[in-house]
């Protein structure tokens, strides 16, 4: 009976010991990791180890298209033609920001905090209120969800097996979203949703995206540190002041040139 009576208060402790861990993995928090492990970075840190915050600033970078050197879409999410390289990086800044020295670990960007179900079925992002896009207005739940469904179904089909164990996507609040999983078994998904650079619904709506339009002038609606394209052909960007710092501390003033040709 003694003996009884110490495995059910064992098998008790345990089951609230599980229950408290859940509660404290189930909370909001800066950064998300692959297995659950700490994040190298803690909350508010100023930049990553690798960043010279005190870089010299001034300059120029050339880059050139994917391959062969030319360019003729500046739309790096549809299968159209040829895109800059990691010209959606430039543009679009993503829901959180994935560090370079870390195996896959992202820190909130867009999104200020995030929070992952204990047992891997859901994800939900607490937008930053202090995010807005280049013309001003902010970024929203209705964002998110509207780029997801544009990735899923406009973009290029790479994103539709990437994304397509989510089951549903639920807006709870104008700067909170919801992604339910149909199941767990792939760890890398909700890091995946939170690498996605969030588009403005108020300009791609009404834009050919799929057939790579979007991004001729007069594109003013960035998120990123070099704001819109300001020319095409010859596409020009420049450093956006307002743009740089935080997570991403993209410091030095860059004017990025590409090459062209007809389309």
């Amino acid at each position: 009976m003694l003996r009884h009576t110490r495995f059910l208060r064992r098998l008790i402790l345990g089951v609230a010991l599980c229950s408290c861990w859940q509660v404290a993995q189930a909370a909001p928090t800066h950064a998300l990791t692959v297995y659950g492990e700490a994040p190298k970075y803690p909350a508010g840190f100023q930049h990553f180890d690798y960043v010279n915050p005190n870089v010299p600033k001034g300059g120029s970078l050339t880059r050139s298209a994917e391959e062969i050197g030319q360019f003729n879409y500046l739309n790096p999410y549809v299968d159209q033609g040829i895109n800059v390289v990691q010209v959606d990086t430039w543009v679009y800044s993503p829901l959180a920001y994935r560090s370079l020295d870390e195996p896959y670990t992202v820190y909130g960007l867009i999104a200020e905090k995030m929070e992952m179900d204990p047992n891997g079925l859901w994800i939900r992002f607490l937008l930053n209120p202090k995010a807005r896009f280049e013309d001003g207005k902010p970024v929203t739940a209705e964002d998110v969800r509207y780029t997801f469904e544009l990735m899923t179904t406009k973009a290029s089909f790479s994103y539709r097996p990437m994304f397509a164990d989510v089951k549903q996507v639920t807006i709870e609040g104008p700067l909170q979203i919801r992604f339910d999983f149909k199941n767990n078994l792939n760890r890398m998904l909700a890091l995946d949703i939170a690498s996605l650079h969030i588009l403005p619904e108020h300009w791609w709506k009404t834009r050919d995206f799929a057939n790579g339009g979007g991004f001729e002038p007069p594109h003013r609606w960035a998120t990123g540190p070099t704001g819109s394209p300001r020319s095409m052909p010859g596409a020009a960007w420049s450093l956006n002041g307002s743009r740089t710092g935080g997570a991403r501390t993209c410091q030095s003033a860059v004017a990025c040139t590409t090459s062209t040709r007809s389309p």
